[in-house]
């Protein structure tokens, strides 16, 4: 009996011995397999590097172009200046304190008075500087300013301005057509080249409408808003209708609104009556303060690159010029879109050639097989993730 149980004993130690041998001949066997797998994987992934490196250029000049194409479309911010003045306060103050900061803005002849037509308003040789200096003349239409009155004078003259006008013509007010008509024909019987900027009001300008005021080679009209300062929106199908906020005393600060809009790459339009010292009626007009704490701000945004201050006109050449840069570089990247997917595409033919033929030089190897599908695995993994970046 005990001899049969160390013949058990034995045999079974025999077996677990057999047991020990065949697991370690099998994990030794597996780690082969492994470690030609891994060599198989290595050496395909490095044949594949290359084609995937120049996957990744592509992808990287693709972002460059994008981000090119975003920048030139949205612009820079635009802050258009304008004046609906032409008293000698105009080249006194607001000329002169914008001359050292280097601004150059847009200004109303109103009614289509000329130069030197008074005494007390923009003489003919303040003009002509004003004019080498940059600056520009739009055309608007309402009362006259009378520098020279008083405050409570100044309120009498306009509301007797006002009364005029709405009995002129049998009692009934004279239309904003042929008020403009008449302001056109005085500007071109001076002799002088006829603006393509109007300043108006929200009902002037619904009263004439787009169409009539492109005929009339208007090309902007900067529609004055008293309530807010917008941002200037786009194009309209005859003429560049830009809302252009009044500013006065009895705003806010408005360097906050502006720097909101700045940050949103958005341009702004500003309207200024009449700048003094100090402000007698601030419904109307802006101190000398605010009106240099506004010019500080707009210097300061320019020397960072942030924003142009341009005028009516030189706004509309800003964004005919942007338009076309935009579709001059749309062509040049619908090329470079072209070049790329066709490399892309023999990238692709390339890496698939060298997976087949690594397929076909494993035959039935299991571990051959495995590297092959899993260095094809990282690669499509590597490529899809890319594909889905441009």
């Amino acid at each position: 009996m005990r001899r049969i149980n160390r013949l058990i004993t034995a045999l079974l130690i025999l077996l677990s011995a057999a047991g020990i041998v065949l697991a370690v001949l099998f994990l030794k066997k597996e780690q082969e397999l492994e470690t030609e797998r891994q060599t198989r994987v290595a050496k395909l992934s490095a044949q594949l590097q290359p084609l995937n490196e120049k996957r990744n250029e592509w992808q990287a000049q693709n972002k460059e172009w994008q981000n090119r194409l975003a920048e030139k479309k949205k612009g820079k911010s635009c802050i258009l200046l304008s004046f609906d003045n032409m008293s000698e306060t105009l080249y006194e103050t607001m000329f002169d304190m914008m001359d050292q900061y280097n601004f150059r803005a847009t200004f109303a002849l109103r009614n289509g008075i000329v130069p030197s037509w008074e005494e007390g308003y923009l003489t003919s040789e303040e003009f002509d500087e004003m004019m080498r200096r940059g600056w520009e003349y739009a055309l608007s239409i309402g009362e006259m300013p009378e520098p020279s009155l008083d405050e409570e004078e100044d309120r009498d003259y306009r509301e007797e301005q006002e009364s005029e006008s709405e009995t002129e013509q049998g009692g009934k007010p004279e239309s904003f057509q042929s008020r403009i008509n008449d302001a056109l024909a005085s500007l071109e019987a001076a002799g002088m080249e006829l603006p393509t900027t109007i300043l108006c009001t929200a009902e002037q300008y619904e009263e004439i409408g787009e169409t009539v005021l492109a005929r009339k080679g208007f090309q902007m009209a900067g529609v004055i808003d008293e309530e807010s300062f917008p941002s200037i929106a786009g194009k309209g199908d005859f003429i560049w209708r830009i809302d252009c906020g009044l500013y006065k005393q009895k705003d806010v600060d408005i360097e906050t609104v502006l720097s909101v809009a700045i940050d949103n790459s958005e341009s702004v339009a500003i309207s200024i009556n009449e700048v003094v010292k100090i402000s007698k009626d601030a419904s109307y007009d802006l101190s000398l303060m605010k009106f240099s704490s506004l010019l500080n701000y707009l210097k300061g945004q320019e020397e960072q690159g942030r924003i142009n201050v341009l005028t009516y006109s030189e706004y509309y050449q800003y964004q005919e010029e942007q338009e076309r840069e935009y579709e001059a570089l749309t062509a040049e990247y619908a090329a470079f879109r072209q070049e790329m997917n066709s490399d892309m595409a023999a990238l692709d033919a390339m890496e698939q050639e060298i997976v087949e033929e690594a397929r076909s030089t494993e035959g039935h190897d299991t571990a051959g097989e495995a590297g092959v599908t899993e260095a094809q695995d990282t690669m499509e993994a590597e490529s899809a993730e890319e594909q889905e970046q441009y």
